[in-house]
């Protein structure tokens, strides 16, 4: 047993991060979320959550200087510091409720966001201040309760205007600042020990693995196309989240 998982264990979360981290590395986005809905099937979503976070970090500090140019910077600093304020109440969300409940919660956000991406929804233009700091405070509680505050993040970036190159890379640049200040309040709140950074250290190899040949293939697959399949993906794995959850309250 290692960081107290047995092998079975091991294996199964290389995989969910393996996976996860190509997904990161093709689109720009969903990584936290197929973590956070695979994690939770195998750990508890409050031992999860911290390691999810900083896993995040270090994804976006290697996706983030090859498209550093590409950010739209000012959407990015009315995001952030509407997450930073919203974030603490998120945490105090991840240590009060138990793991049925906070799992049902996950794969409802995850599932409800993969709907939205499905049906096509879009704006006609990019949202003001007042929207802007709305979508911002969602993505912090969900950053602080779940780890996967990507999904607000996604839908505003991809239902805009901006190009796809611009969204990916808003998103990353977001992602990983936002994560890295949960990060920190987690650690500050005590939601991360010894065994949390074992498990962060044998996730890091599949996860740059996946990163790799998902940035690789980005400039090669069509990302409208791929990005439908990996939406289906994540709406499938949160349905089975949801009921593993409620069945586990029912029980």
């Amino acid at each position: 047993m290692i960081a107290g998982l047995e092998g079975v264990e091991l294996a199964y979360l290389a995989a969910v991060f393996g996976v996860g981290s190509f997904i990161r590395g093709f689109t720009g986005f969903g990584s936290s979320m197929i973590y956070v809905v695979g994690l939770t099937f195998a750990i508890p979503a409050s031992e999860a959550v911290p390691l999810i976070l900083i896993l995040e970090v270090i994804a976006s500090a290697g996706l983030l200087p090859a498209v550093w140019r590409q950010v739209e910077w000012r959407s990015f600093a009315q995001l952030l510091l509407a997450c930073i304020v919203a974030t603490p109440l998120g945490l105090a969300l991840l240590a009060w409720l138990p793991p049925p409940p906070m799992q049902a919660v996950i794969a409802l956000v995850v599932l409800g966001a993969c709907l939205m991406l499905r049906a096509g929804w879009r704006l006609e233009k990019q949202p003001g201040l007042t929207g802007t700091v709305g979508v911002g405070i969602v993505s912090g509680v969900l950053t602080g309760a779940t780890s996967a505050g990507g999904p607000p993040i996604v839908l505003y970036y991809f239902s805009s205007p901006l190009a796809i190159g611009a969204a990916r890379a808003s998103l990353i640049a977001y992602l990983g600042a936002a994560d890295l200040f949960a990060s920190g309040m987690a650690a500050w709140q005590g939601l991360i020990g010894t065994e949390t950074l074992v498990r962060v250290a044998l996730a890091v190899p599949p996860m740059f693995l996946g990163a790799w040949i998902g940035t690789k293939l980005f400039h090669r697959i069509d990302p409208n196309r791929f990005r439908r399949w990996v939406i289906t993906v994540l709406a499938a794995l949160s349905a089975v989240s949801l009921v593993k959850a409620l069945l586990a309250m029912l029980s």
